[in-house]
Order: C-alpha cells, then structure tokens, then sequence
C-alpha cells in the first residue's frame, strides 16, 4: 500500500456533523455473520413493503478496492482512516438526500474501525478527525450486530479472498466491535445458535422496523 496524505478539513467536518441527525441504522458485527447479505435482502424486503430506502454499501470494501491490503500499523490507520473518511460523506449524503420516513441503514459504520485498531491508532484517528465517540454514536439511530458464525457456529465459517481471518481471528474481531459498539444506547445483537440465515434476516427486518417506527 503507498503512503497516504490526507488534507485535515476540521471546519468541514465540524459543520457536516452539525447536519447529520443521526437516521442511519448500521448493520455490523465480525466476519461471516451476514451483513452484506441481508443488507441486499433487507433493502428489497423494504421496498416491497412500501419503504422509501437508502442503503449505503460497505466503505471498507470499497476502500480495500482502493487501497489494497493493510498490512504495516501504519498502513492499517491509513486505511482505517480512509474508510471512515469515506463512510462520513456516505452517510451526510445519505441523510441530505434522503425523504422524510425513508429508511437509511448500512454495512458497517464508524465505529467498525476502532475493533480493527489497537487503542493508541483508534485514538490517534479520532484526533486527526476531530472525531469524538460521544459525535459518532449521535450519527446512528441503532447499532444490529450480526455475530459472526466464528463465535456459535464454527462449523460454517469460512474464509475467502476478501475474509482473510481464521476462526480464531474472525472471533476477536466481533468481540472487539461488539465492545466498540456498547457505547451506543441501542445496540441489538442477533445471534446465530442453530438457526438460519432466513431467521436471522427476519430478526434483523423486525428490528429495522421497530427502529424505524420509534
């Protein structure tokens, strides 16, 4: 990965958080538990009910695309740093666009990014950006965390080209996003157990709802 200079743009970034009202519901949790999957499910679920919808993709995948691999500490705040660049102007454009009543959630938000840093490069981060927890979590109406089948149920876990972790790499980095999410007062956890993606995808619909409703 090359070295990344990004411009600091704090009165920019101090002016957007002053317009978004915190509309998005983010769908997030570790590796294999669903979210890219049931996100291009839910937003055809909720059209068909009739639902005005905006749903973001997944920064990181976008910026992976981008960037490449992160494998220095280095390379992986620059990274790290890109994404949540990336996800502030998704979500400020979201919410500008958006109708009254309409729906906005996505794969992944800010506070993805702490469980993949150690503390130091997460706090370094949120200095660069001018960027507090207590900001980040006003910009969400609700965190879904979709645990991943790493954690209960090992047997279906699987990596591929994109999901490089092991099992036991893919369950720290859900414990480690399910804590960085706590500090949001609406955190719902979805787990997996014996069931299966079709159940999950439904709790996840009835949760959305019931947020959406509130």
């Amino acid at each position: 990965m090359r070295p990344l200079k990004l411009a600091e743009d704090t009165a920019g970034r101090s002016k957007a958080l002053r317009v978004n009202t915190g509309r998005t519901i983010v769908i997030t949790g570790g590796p294999c538990g669903g979210k890219t999957t049931i996100c291009r499910w839910l937003e055809r679920r909720l059209r068909h009910l009739g639902h005005r919808v905006i749903c973001l993709p997944e920064a990181a995948r976008l910026a992976i695309s981008i960037l490449g691999q992160a494998h220095t500490p280095r390379e992986k705040l620059i990274l790290q740093e890109f994404i949540v660049r990336l996800q502030l102007a998704l979500e400020d454009a979201a919410e500008s666009a958006a109708s009254k009543g309409a729906i906005i959630f996505q794969d992944r938000g800010i506070l993805d990014s702490k469980g993949y840093l150690p503390p130091t490069a997460w706090r370094t981060l949120q200095k660069r950006l001018s960027l507090s927890e207590a900001q980040v979590v006003k910009r969400y109406a609700a965190a879904i965390h979709l645990t991943s089948c790493a954690v209960d149920k090992p047997a279906v876990y699987r990596s591929d080209k994109e999901r490089k972790e092991s099992l036991a790499d893919a369950r720290k980095v859900d414990a480690a996003i399910l804590r960085g999410w706590r500090v949001h007062p609406v955190q719902i956890v979805i787990p997996n157990h014996n069931h299966g993606l079709a159940w999950k995808r439904q709790k996840v619909l009835q949760a959305v709802l019931k947020i959406a409703q509130a």
